[in-house]
């Protein structure tokens, strides 16, 4: 029995040791060199515990999905390619039980970046 609790304890540490706060989106032409970038990182406005940025530097040609870890929160982001007619990328975040985001998704035209701040859940 301690060599399987042993052994369940080294399978998770690794998982937390990986968690990533920032991913680079790949296009398929770059602007100016600079990659995409989404980054879960300190709030940049009070009372939120997080702060989730989408630079969009590049056109791509697909959607993805994946998770991004800040301090004790990982939230699940989507992100859709050319979502309208100026070519813009959206960026959707789903927040876990217990929070809230100031928006559940916002378009990003290209060379420009945009944040969605997270919360605290306060209701009763």
């Amino acid at each position: 029995m301690r060599h399987l609790l042993l052994a369940s304890a080294a399978l998770i540490i690794p998982a937390a040791a990986n968690a990533d706060s920032g991913r680079i989106w790949h296009g398929n032409m770059h602007n100016n060199w600079r990659d995409s970038y989404i980054e879960l990182h300190e709030p940049t406005v009070s009372g939120a515990i997080a702060t989730v940025t989408f630079q969009n530097e590049e056109v791509h040609g697909g959607d993805e999905h994946f998770d991004l870890t800040y301090q004790d929160i990982t939230i699940s982001v989507e992100m859709e390619w050319t979502v309208n007619r100026d070519g813009d990328e959206r960026m959707i975040v789903h927040t876990p039980e217990g929070y809230v985001a100031s928006l559940r998704d916002i378009d990003v035209a290209e060379t420009t970046s945009g944040q969605i701040h997270i919360y605290k859940y306060q209701g009763s």
